[in-house]
């Protein structure tokens, strides 16, 4: 095993050039040994560096469930968060799977489930604390935030695990050709596994002790991984299934294949995270009598909200 296991993070692209992969792992045995191999000896090194009670961040994806299998058999007081905006009903569905999962492997679950206008006033202190505005960027790290609130006031101040980092290795979520994959993981690599990417000192702004938090697949061993896997290794012999290893070592591990095999969207839509933005902007502008004269707010469309909203920054600019 090459690369530090234990390091809660690694900027693989910023330490050496990131060269395209062979790809010629083609055997699916081989690369589930490889998968578990990886996993097993990285929460190990993970888990010796903290002996606090971890939690780990359970959105209901293959990602998030199969680090669930493994991480319960290793220390079996994980703490499942789950995020979902409490007035939202999309996210009703994965928060289920998500509660199903965390029971099947005997894991304490609880919700992170603040109302839209509560998620609005935190993303707005996470936009302050990141200097920005991008809203994939606010959303990721206002979830973090709350999840990490309620882990710890259920004693869960250790690691904090996700499985950020798969869908840059393993091209999830991507819609593109075999011939495309080498080239599309070198990139990918590049770009996200970087100290440089958008908001370099990320956590460090989100958290008090950004340390606790691991990405699993952030690390040199990861990156050698991906770059070895076949692209039919990895989304099945007919190339349809996004990242079908992985669900395959899930449900291999006992995990129920209808929670292997649902698709989800980006944690930031899937949650109603993005959704409670637009829902907190409706009931500020709501709340403000000038903007209820012709309309309003709460029912009118999206497109004159986003004028609203343009005209006031215009305003703020004067």
């Amino acid at each position: 095993m090459n690369g530090d296991l234990g390091a809660p993070v690694e900027y693989v692209a910023d330490d050496q050039k990131i060269e395209k992969g062979a790809h010629d792992v083609t055997d699916v045995d081989s690369a589930r040994a490889m998968i578990d191999e990886f996993i097993n000896l990285r929460i190990d090194a993970l888990l010796a560096t903290n002996d606090q009670r971890p939690s780990l961040l359970l959105s209901g994806g293959i990602d998030s469930i199969l680090i669930a299998s493994y991480l319960s058999d290793k220390s079996p007081d994980v703490l499942a968060v789950h995020f979902c905006i409490s007035d939202d009903y999309v996210g009703r569905k994965e928060r289920s799977i998500a509660a199903a999962v965390a029971e099947g492997l005997g894991m304490e679950f609880v919700v992170a489930e603040p109302t839209s206008e509560e998620f609005g006033c935190v993303a707005q202190s996470v936009a302050h604390d990141l200097s920005s505005a991008d809203v994939w960027e606010v959303c990721a790290g206002a979830v973090l935030r709350c999840c990490d609130d309620v882990a710890r006031k259920h004693g869960a101040n250790g690691l904090i695990f996700t499985g950020a980092g798969a869908d840059a290795l393993f091209c999830g979520g991507k819609t593109l050709t075999p011939a495309e994959w080498a080239s599309t993981v070198q990139g990918e690599i590049a770009s996200h596994f970087t100290y440089h990417r958008n908001i370099p000192d990320f956590y460090s702004r989100i958290l008090a002790d950004p340390e606790r938090h691991v990405q699993l697949w952030q690390s040199h061993r990861a990156t050698q991984i991906a770059q070895k896997l076949n692209p039919y290794v990895v989304r099945g012999k007919d190339f349809g299934c996004d990242k079908w290893l992985f669900r395959e070592m899930a449900k291999q591990r006992g995990i129920a294949p209808s929670f292997c095999f649902t698709n989800k969207d980006p944690m930031q839509s899937s949650s109603g995270a993005i959704r409670a933005l637009e829902c907190s902007a409706r009931l500020m502008l709501s709340r403000d009598k000038s903007h209820i004269a012709y309309s309003d707010p709460l029912e009118e469309s999206s497109e004159n909200i986003i004028g609203r909203l343009w005209l006031m920054l215009g305003q703020g600019q004067k």
